[in-house]
Parts: structure tokens; sequence; C-alpha cells
């Protein structure tokens, strides 16, 4: 073999490794861009689900207190069975009045704690399945939306601002669940051409 053939593969043998260490160097760099991505999907169902767990318990402060006002003005001395005149004209018996009261305070509280612990297991899946993950969590929350204001209209309005938010963080997952997707597609691609070349 001539030194010439020995130079030519040499180089070949160079030009191999460089390739190599590209592609490697590529492949990293995908992986990072789709961690990142992935982190931020997941992160967002997180985010949620503790603003879930602050809020559930100050809306369950909010609605304790409430309910103390709202049992503190039962006339004294009444007993389980009296008839008591509410705000509204109707009549209840005390004792369901007491119940429906405690019931308030309760759902204030495991609405909110059951939410974020459905969120937390949407971060969980997340960081396995970005895109279905965040998917799901917006129609959860749409879907909630649109009971309560079914419920109430008002509760459109009421924390609006805060229901933006929530929207906001969901849309912002969902776009970095496009672009892991994106970034995983596209180093697929790149797999295959790299294979199909080799």
């Amino acid at each position: 073999m001539s030194a010439a053939s020995r130079q030519q593969i040499a180089e070949a043998g160079t030009r191999s490794a460089r390739s190599a260490q590209r592609r490697e160097k590529l492949a990293q760099k995908d992986a990072e861009t789709r961690e990142r991505h992935i982190g931020q999907a997941a992160g967002v169902m997180k985010w949620l689900a503790i603003l879930f767990v602050f809020f559930g318990l100050l809306e369950g402060v909010i609605a304790r207190r409430a309910a103390d006002r709202e049992l503190a003005a039962i006339p004294a001395g009444a007993q389980d069975e009296d008839p008591l005149e509410l705000a509204d004209g109707s009549v209840m018996p005390v004792r369901e009045f007491r119940e429906q009261q405690e019931l308030l305070v309760t759902l204030s509280y495991t609405v909110n704690f059951v939410l974020a612990a459905i969120l937390f297991a949407l971060h969980l899946w997340a960081l396995r399945s970005p895109l279905p993950a965040t998917i799901t969590a917006l129609s959860m929350y749409l879907v909630l939306l649109l009971l309560q204001i079914l419920a109430d209209p008002r509760a459109l309005l009421s924390g609006l601002f805060l229901k933006l938010i929530c929207l906001g963080f969901l849309l912002r997952g969902i776009q970095a669940a496009l672009a892991e997707r994106a970034a995983r597609t596209a180093a697929e691609r790149r797999a295959a051409r790299e294979a199909a070349a080799a």
C-alpha cells in the first residue's frame, strides 16, 4: 500500500471521527433541548398544583370564617329541629343549616386539594409524555371553569386574574410540549438520515 493510500485512509478516518463527534454533539444538544422543554411542561403543572394548595388553604380559611359568622347568627338556645329563617327568606332546620355550613368548608378544602393532587399526577406523567399530560390538564381546567360558570355565572369574573394566570401557564406548558415533540421528531429524522447515509 502506498503512502498516498495510507494518507487517504487516515484522512477518511479523521473525517469519520469528526463527523461522529459532530453527530454526538447534535444528539446531546437535542437531548438537552428536549429535557428543557419537558421540564418546562411538567413544571407548569407542578406550580399549578402548588397554587391550588395555597389558594385551597386560603379559600378554606375564608369559608371557615364565613361559616363561623353564619353559625354565630343562630339564636342562642336554638335546638337542632327549630326552624331557622335565612337571609333569602327560606326556612330550614338549624341542624341542616349547621351541616350545610360545615359541608361548604369541607368542600372548599377538598376540591382544591384534589385538583392539586391531580395536577401533581399530571406533572409526573408530563415527565414521560408532556403533550398529552398538558392537554389533559388544560381540558380539565376548562371543564372545571365551565362547570363553575354554569353553577354561578358571576364566577367568571370572580378571581379572573388568577384564572388568566392558570390558563397562561397551561398554554405555555402546551407550547413547551409541542417544542419537545418537534425536537424529538427532528432528532429522529436526523438519525434516520445518518443511518441511511452510513
